[in-house]
């Protein structure tokens, strides 16, 4: 990860600046899955064009918290002696994180005035913030929860957040993440897998575990004839 330095840049509260500062995921680029061994670049922007300085100086911070990360930036005019309309843009790579949801603290400030189109002098600090998921990959399809085998909990994942875009499964699906909606093909992967992995639940399917197997074939079964 980048530097651990805390750049101190005191209050944030610029509400025009932050109301335009954007952040996102940019590598991998979406719709492409973050997984944990993924390197993560993050992408911050003003949005909008400001008028200055051509060359800019900018440095650059993350530190982290658990799954809260705090990205600061501070930038200055570089003085090359010509002013440019720009928007004011910065990019950060993390090494590989590791599985859950992940939320991003932007905090911006620059050393000097930013002239508007309108004419007038825009705010120089900004705060956004963003989030992103990671999932593991453990090379043991159909665990879903990440607990080394494939059972019960995979199932309930799957039948629970059926039909939900990938990004948006619950933040219990840490590992072999949904190809696009969830539905058959992450049916298929527990069904195919059920008892694979290791530890003691690897061994015999729970009594529960089998029935609701039963009654989600069934289902499904009703659900293609129908």
């Amino acid at each position: 990860m980048t530097g651990c330095a805390v750049l101190g840049l005191g209050t944030y509260a610029a509400p025009a600046f932050g109301t335009f500062l954007q952040g996102r995921v940019i590598d991998p680029a979406p719709p492409m899955l973050i997984e944990s061994d993924d390197a993560v670049t993050l992408f911050a922007t003003s949005g909008f064009d400001v008028f200055t300085d051509g060359s800019q100086l900018y440095e650059s911070s993350v530190t982290r918290d658990g799954n809260d990360l705090t990205w600061e930036i501070q930038t200055s005019p570089g003085g090359v002696g010509f002013q440019i309309f720009t928007p004011m843009s910065d990019s950060v790579t993390l090494d590989p994180l590791g599985p859950g949801t992940y939320r991003v603290y932007v905090f911006w400030q620059h050393n000097d005035e930013f002239g508007l189109p309108s004419g007038t002098l825009g705010p120089t600090e900004g705060f956004g913030e963003f989030t992103f998921r990671v999932f593991q990959n453990n090379g043991l399809s159909g665990d879903f929860d990440n607990d080394g085998v494939v059972g019960q909990g995979d199932l309930n994942l799957a039948l629970l957040n059926w039909g939900a875009a990938a990004e948006l499964a619950s933040v219990a699906w840490l590992n072999d993440p949904p190809s696009d909606e969830v539905g058959q093909d992450e049916l298929n992967r527990v069904l195919l897998n059920w008892g694979n992995g290791s530890g003691p639940a690897a061994a015999v399917p729970e009594p529960t575990g089998a029935l609701a197997l039963l009654a989600v074939v069934g289902w499904m079964s009703r659900r293609c004839r129908g």
